[in-house]
């Protein structure tokens, strides 16, 4: 059986007790006769027995059914509050388990970007929030339309970003959150659309105050995981490996290379008004960051990562989502563009052709790819392909 929120019966619960150890002291007493009351009335015996109340136990009054469940509280005078707080908190959790269990059917993750759900999760998703408030204004009588639009929106969104911690400090965590964000709001609302200096000053102080109030709250760990799913770099992250779909693995990787990075080119003497030139290509951040990547991914997932950031790469892929195209067909277009990248340079730098010969050859090549590249796509989107990002086939 379910466990019960014990909170919101502890004085029903109590008043049972009471009742039972009354019963138990009585109980111990064996039937004696009781001298009559004098009185005007017909004299009278009362007769007290040794028969015991059982135990009380909260499965007597618990069930599967909710309409019995409510009729076994009403019948031992439970309050309507009290039935009403019980029932509610049932149902909730009833129904979260259903929106949780949908919610992981998306497969969606918090290293994931994030996509709108299948058109059959989507009308589930609703027939579930449609049954919970029939199910509600049936057993209760009460409408929570309102209460429970904003607690379904919210749901999937809590659940990915704090669901890693326990529930007091989740709890904690999102009153300190809702504490800063409003302080923010604050400064923003006063500059009236004209932030100042001081503004900026008092948003970054409210964020240094925020970070260390966090991170008295949160262990070391759970601050990673917090920045994980939180952060805005892990935000942007997220973003622009939505081609690569990264493994969980694979996203904290990159995700701590790229703090890495951020820490060392934000660091005093790295500006841009540095006059201490890197002596080789190891001390170049950016290549520091290259290697490390290459080494976790390993070659082949690395050469994959590079091409799923590249913006023409991540252009075909929409094409190809667009027109109903399997994903393939953008990695064989980019490929395609690599290799002819690769010949045009390969034809300019040949020094026994002539200027019209490269010409010549340039042209061919063109009418190649463009035959090649309409073949992959379709008209459709080749046509797309060509006036939004494939400037390289008129080149």
């Amino acid at each position: 059986m379910r466990k019960r929120n014990y909170l919101l019966i502890i004085s029903l619960l109590a008043n049972l007790g009471l009742a039972y150890s009354v019963a138990s002291l009585l109980g111990t007493r064996h039937e004696t006769p009781v001298a009559p009351v004098q009185s005007s009335s017909a004299p009278q015996t009362v007769t007290l027995t040794n028969e015991r109340i059982a135990g009380f136990h909260w499965a007597q009054l618990e069930s599967e059914d909710y309409r019995i469940y409510i009729a076994n509280l009403r019948a031992v005078s439970c309050p309507e509050e009290t039935i009403r707080d019980i029932i509610l908190a049932e149902i909730d959790k009833l129904y979260r388990a259903k929106h949780t269990a949908l919610i992981a059917q998306e497969g969606q993750n918090y290293w994931e970007w994030d996509r709108p759900g299948t058109v059959h999760n989507n009308d589930r998703q609703r027939e579930l929030f449609q049954e919970k408030i029939a199910l509600v204004r049936e057993l209760l009588g009460i409408d929570l339309q309102a209460d429970n639009q904003n607690a379904e929106a919210g749901l999937k969104a809590s659940q990915q970003r704090l669901g890693f911690l326990p529930e007091p400090k989740r709890q904690q965590l999102s009153a300190l959150e809702a504490k800063y964000s409003e302080l923010e709001r604050q400064v923003y609302a006063n500059s009236h659309g004209l932030s100042t200096s001081e503004d900026q000053a008092a948003i970054a102080a409210l964020q240094q105050q925020k970070s260390a109030a966090m991170s008295a709250l949160l262990m070391p760990q759970e601050l990673t995981e917090y920045g994980l799913r939180n952060s805005s770099a892990a935000q942007e992250l997220r973003r622009q490996l939505s081609a690569f779909t990264p493994t969980e693995a694979e996203f904290r990787t990159i995700y701590q290379a790229k703090v890495g990075l951020q820490e060392k080119l934000n660091s005093p003497g790295s500006g841009p008004d540095n006059n201490n030139v890197p002596t080789s290509a190891a001390a170049d951040p950016e290549q520091e960051f290259a290697n490390q990547l290459k080494s976790a991914l390993g070659a082949q997932r690395y050469a994959e990562y590079q091409r799923s950031i590249d913006p023409d790469y991540q252009n075909l892929l929409r094409i190809a989502d667009r027109y109903g195209l399997p994903s393939e067909v953008a990695s064989q277009v980019f490929g395609l563009k690599q290799n002819v990248e690769l010949q045009k340079h390969q034809l300019l730098e040949d020094p026994q052709l002539d200027t019209q010969q490269k010409q010549t050859a340039l042209q061919a090549l063109r009418q190649q790819a463009s035959v090649a590249a309409a073949s992959m796509l379709g008209e459709t989107g080749f046509n797309v392909y060509r006036d939004r990002g494939g400037f390289w086939l008129s080149r």
